[in-house]
């Protein structure tokens, strides 16, 4: 009966007629979200090309989570003339797609243009708006500011040259997955992890070169891959990498320097991956490197070539956790974990030619190997002295590399001539007016202007951008108008609808023979009650300018002339740049015409005549005069500094016996560079007092050349305050606040040639601030001759709280010899290992 059920279910042959119709769509019956969900594994360049299946079909796609573009595939010459209209083709999909939550976006580009970085730096601004949770990216741009505060982003894997905002805080509460491959580009890769609360996944491939110190600090990692297929030689001698990591599960660390690793004992390890190099010069660091994994369970250790003469057995630590070890490296390692892992379970073992020639049977007496019950090898070999041995196997030995499977797979083909040459949308078109506006504010007015041939909505947006900017020293303007650069400036204000103008700034190095054109185009931005005013050109500033009440940021460039005569009053005014001038400004009238001044820079030497500074409001004053020093011979100038509430001050290169300064209470933070001319006994006597009147400073910097001729010893100005000093100075200078800042916290120390021979030991046999507060010295460029051996000596001896002291070795050489000494640097550490320490909890970090 079954087959004759069976059988009554065939039919006829259909007819050939019949043949040729078309096939039933049985995907058409299934959910709109259930497609989604298919075409979600497909790229994007494939599930659009479903529009054209069905009516149905049409903006399916535009429900797909995922969204995945790779113009990487070269095959194909049109397409690869074509690349430039790659933005626009995101640009149209993502102007048509409807999804507000993306689950990930992908978009591989390795020739990027400028124009096509700026174009693709707003497409993913655009995914970021749209809680986007994983971002794949490989092209050249620079990621967009809101990129560092995503809320939604899980999973971030970077390519080559993307590059992080220079500026702002880091804020990534749900990122897990963070992977940064082969970057070109400097990281910084402390500030990011630490802006990663939940991280538990962070690879990194290609050492990241820009940093002196890569530190991995994280107290969420769970799995960490460093991969640096490069030599030692190949690294800067200041980089170092630093992990600390204490919930850290699994450790994979490829072909990495060993004498460039540090890390901390992570007792939560249960897998480690590590693959020494064939090039590293320093064993030790291997071995020490080995040591600090003891807490690992599961341990897979290769290494292609034979290790040098080194007796790996003489290490005594135990891995007593270890119940797994694959060995693919010189045989005296198996000796070496034979010995210390009583409680090996698994052993498999990979032979070459030369790893298999240094065997050694282990010690008996420290053969305690019980519980082996599985050993894997790859060629035929005779065991013995195993009392648990169960299996003995011959597994294939090669070994398909995953990670490369996974790259490959990410491939994909080329778009379709038809999508190539989909029309880009103007997006910024849907934008309101004041977006529009706030967007042209960036740009140049030349380019803001240029947007006018757009189209009839764009032809006078421009006049409503509240911030003017012409640069005439701009190569972008033709010839044959550098003669009508004021009949431009001009014409432009005059068809300007802003009656409130944020930013004018206007730059012209000419010989002044528009002063007057110019000078009416600066009344006109003062009477549309402008705010910042940056002016770089030969004019006479009108007298308006003396009396303008909204005027906040002002700088002056170069040849420009204040009035005469005239009341001062610039009562919004509180950020005041000038630069190079090259005309007289009564500078203390200036000032005290401006109440609520709370910035002064000054650059250069103006005819100030007496530069008095005096300004009950001022909190940040910088004064450079780098290049102007020679001009103080005139004994009569002089620069005097009354500014009660200052909180920052940067003075570079003046000639200081013709600077004084009132003693300021409220200052935090000095930053002083002293020029670098011949001093003498005067001069130097000048820089001490002046130093001596910044006596409440919490933050001290202080560099400068040699000083032939300083007694610091003879000025008894205590520095209760200073909590900071960082000095590049003559290390008399570093005696002297020794004994006078009882509450110094953290000492940096830039070692030089010309400062480093003049160490002399405190007159007191223990200063206050070694025995109460001192706790973190920094010393760079170590040069390791005999003063810096004294001056760390005396350091680690008499700081009683002293937690941690660094020191970096001079890029350029160790010693005088110019070239770096390995072996010159591992003496160094040996002997100031061997130095006295006054604290028991002091760390020595040396490289």
């Amino acid at each position: 009966m079954e087959r004759a059920i069976q059988s009554s279910r065939k039919r006829n042959k259909v007819s050939d007629r019949n043949q040729n119709m078309p096939s039933i769509d049985r995907l058409s019956v299934l959910p709109d979200e259930v497609i989604c969900h298919i075409l979600s594994f497909l790229p994007t360049w494939l599930s659009v090309k479903t529009s054209i299946l069905a009516r149905r079909w049409r903006f399916l796609w535009a429900h797909v989570p995922n969204l995945d573009f790779d113009f990487n595939n070269e095959e194909d010459d049109y397409l690869f003339r074509l690349k430039m209209s790659f933005p626009g083709i995101v640009n149209r999909v993502l102007s048509l797609h409807r999804v507000q939550s993306l689950n990930s976006f992908s978009l591989f580009h390795m020739c990027t243009s400028i124009d096509d970085s700026r174009e693709f730096q707003t497409c993913i601004a655009t995914v970021i708006e749209r809680n986007v949770r994983k971002l794949d990216l490989a092209l050249t741009v620079e990621l967009p500011q809101c990129f560092l505060t995503c809320k939604t982003l899980v999973d971030l894997r970077i390519y080559d040259g993307v590059t992080f905002p220079s500026s702002g805080a880091i804020s990534l509460p749900s990122l897990k997955k963070l992977c940064l491959e082969s970057l070109i580009c400097d990281v910084d890769l402390p500030h990011l992890i630490s802006g990663c609360p939940v991280l538990e996944e962070l690879l990194i491939e290609g050492p990241l070169i820009n940093l002196e110190c890569c530190d991995i600090s994280s107290p969420t990692l769970k799995r960490l891959t460093i991969n640096f297929p490069c030599a030692s030689s190949e690294l800067e001698p200041d980089y170092w990498v630093e992990i600390n990591a204490p919930s850290l599960r699994y450790l994979k660390v490829d072909d990495c320097p060993y004498g460039h690793i540090s890390i901390s004992p992570i007792t939560s390890l249960i897998e480690a991956d590590i693959s020494l190099p064939s090039d590293d010069l320093f064993p030790r660091c291997v071995l020490e490197f080995l040591d600090s994994l003891c807490s690992v369970k599961c341990l897979n250790l290769s290494c292609s070539y034979e290790f040098p003469d080194l007796g790996v057995a003489g290490s005594h630590v135990r891995f007593d956790n270890l119940t797994k070890l694959e060995l693919y490296a010189d045989w005296r390692f198996l000796k070496k974990f034979i010995e210390s892992a009583d409680h090996l379970e698994v052993l498999i073992i990979r032979e070459d030619y030369q790893n298999a020639k240094n065997w050694m049977e282990p010690m008996e007496e420290r053969f305690r190997v019980y519980s082996l019950v599985l050993v894997s090898y790859s060629a035929t070999f005779g065991l013995s002295g195993f009392r648990n041995l169960n299996t003995v196997v011959n597994p294939e030995t090669t070994i398909f590399n995953m990670e490369r499977a996974r790259q490959s797979s990410r491939k994909r083909n080329k778009v379709s001539d038809g999508e190539q040459n989909m029309a880009s949308i103007d997006r910024l078109s849907v934008l309101p007016d004041e977006v529009i506006c706030h967007i042209l504010s960036f740009l140049p007015t030349k380019l803001s202007v240029a947007t006018s041939i757009l189209a009839r909505r764009w032809r006078f947006l421009w006049a409503h951008v509240p911030n003017l900017d012409f640069n005439f020293e701009d190569d972008g303007y033709p010839r044959h108008l550098r003669r009508s650069f004021s009949s431009i400036v001009n014409r432009v204000m005059s068809l300007h609808k802003v009656q409130s103008l944020n930013a004018f700034r206007l730059v012209c190095i000419d010989d002044g023979r528009d002063d007057y054109e110019f000078r009416t185009c600066i009344v006109t931005a003062i009477e549309r009650n402008v705010q910042i005013l940056d002016l770089a050109l030969t004019v006479q500033l009108p007298q308006c300018f003396l009396t303008c009440k909204t005027l906040v940021d002002l700088r002056i460039w170069g040849c420009i002339g204040f009035p005469s005569s005239g009341t001062i009053s610039l009562p919004s005014l509180k950020k005041l740049c000038f630069h190079s001038l090259e005309c007289e400004v009564d500078l203390p009238c200036l000032i005290s015409g401006c109440p609520v001044l709370e910035e002064l820079f000054i650059d250069g030497t103006p005819n100030f005549g007496s530069c008095d500074i005096s300004s009950p409001t001022l909190k940040r004053l910088t004064i450079d005069f780098r290049f102007y020093s020679y001009e103080f011979n005139n004994i009569d100038y002089m620069v005097k500094i009354n500014a009660p509430s200052l909180t920052y001050l940067d003075v570079c290169h003046c000639s200081y016996e013709h600077i004084s300064i009132l003693s300021i209470n409220s200052l935090i933070e000095a930053d002083i560079r002293l020029n670098t001319l011949p001093s003498n006994d005067f001069y130097a006597r000048c820089v001490l007092k002046f130093l001596d009147s910044l006596c409440k400073v919490k933050f001290l910097k202080l560099s400068s050349y040699e000083f032939s001729d300083l007694e610091v010893a003879g000025s008894y100005v205590r520095f209760d305050n200073l909590t900071k000093l960082e000095l590049a100075v003559d290390w008399r200078f570093l005696t002297k606040f020794l004994e006078s800042a009882d509450h110094l916290e953290v000492l940096i120390i830039h070692e030089g040639y010309m400062n480093s021979k003049n160490w002399m030991e405190p007159m007191e046999e223990r200063c206050a601030c070694l025995l109460h507060s001192l706790r973190t010295v920094r010393i760079d460029g170590f040069r390791c001759t005999e003063q810096s051996f004294n001056m760390v000596r005396y350091i680690l001896r008499n700081a009683q709280v002293l937690k941690r002291m660094e020191i970096r070795c001079q890029r350029r050489g160790v010693g005088l010899k110019g070239k770096f000494d390995l072996k010159e640097k591992f003496d160094a550490l040996r002997r100031i290992s061997l130095f006295h320490r006054g604290s028991k909890e002091c760390e020595l970090d040396f490289c």
